[in-house]
Parts: C-alpha cells; structure tokens; sequence
C-alpha cells in the first residue's frame, strides 16, 4: 500500500474520531455508532498491517535469493566456465553482462548479484520460483547432469524454460 493511501486512510480516521467525539458532546450534530466506527477503524489497521506485511515477504525472498546464489556461483563443477555464468545470467535473468570474457570468475559473479539487487520484484519472481523448485526436487536428468555429460547450466535451462512454458 503507498504512503499516500495510509496517510488518507489515517487522516479519515482522524476525521471520523473527531466527529464522534463532537456527537458524543452534541447529539443534535451527527449521530456516530461508536462500534461500528471501532470495528472498521481495526480493519483498517488490518488490512495496512497486512499490506506491509505482504511487501516484506516478497523482500525476503529477494534477499533470500542473493543469499544464497554467490554459493552456487561459485561451485566450479556446476559453473567450470565463466561462460556458463553468463549463460545462465542471460537466458534465465535477462542480463547483457558486457565484455565478460575480460573479466574474472568474482567479477561476473558479483555482477550477476547486483544485477539481481536493483531488479524489480517482478522481473525475479519466475526465476526465484522456478529456482526454488529446481533445488527442491531434483529431476532425474539433474541427478544424471555427469553421467549425461549435460552441463549444469544447460538443465537448468531446460528446466527453466519448462517451468515458463517456452518448451
């Protein structure tokens, strides 16, 4: 919810307080049911409550993410090359990281991680929900990536892809 939507809701319920206790004072004026004016003001705060709640969550799961992805990055055996990090930066994160192949494995890696921290909520959420699957429940293929000779970064691609629907 913005600022301004609470500053209003606030200011009304300022408004109504006021003019409840003007009736309570002077019954000729407005006739206020007190109950009524309390349940509602609680759901407001509710809903508020619930609102920055809701935004809190989907921060975490960014944060979440940043976490945890630089330990994956790092892992030679799942990345032996820095171009499997670009790979994997631009087909499942929409990332140009430019002149890569001048610069070192931290390098590309620290890139792809502010990338992610100036990336809207929404431009991340397929790719954290399909990341959370992917290393949830490993697929038959993840299991076999070595006996397969299939590079890591490529099933996830095609388990990526799968998830989106391109497939």
């Amino acid at each position: 919810m913005r600022k301004e939507t609470k500053d209003l809701i606030y200011m009304a319920l300022d408004l109504l307080e006021s003019i409840s206790k003007t009736a309570k004072d002077n019954d000729k004026f407005v006739q206020v049911n007190r109950n009524v004016l309390d349940e509602v003001r609680d759901e407001l705060f509710i809903l508020i409550k619930q609102s920055s709640k809701d935004k809190s969550t989907y921060v975490d799961k960014k944060t979440e993410l940043i976490g945890i992805l630089p330990s994956i990055l790092i892992d030679e055996k799942k990345f032996p090359l820095n171009e499997d990090l670009v790979k994997l930066a631009e087909y499942s994160l929409n990332m140009n990281i430019l002149r890569w192949n001048k610069k070192s494995r931290n390098e590309i890696i620290g890139i792809i991680i502010s990338e992610i921290a100036t990336k809207k909520e929404q431009d991340l959420e397929t790719f954290i929900n399909a990341w959370k699957e992917f290393i949830r429940k490993p697929e038959p293929d993840q299991v076999n990536i070595i006996t397969n000779k299939k590079d890591f970064v490529d099933v996830w691609i095609e388990f990526f892809n799968h998830y989106r629907g391109v497939l």
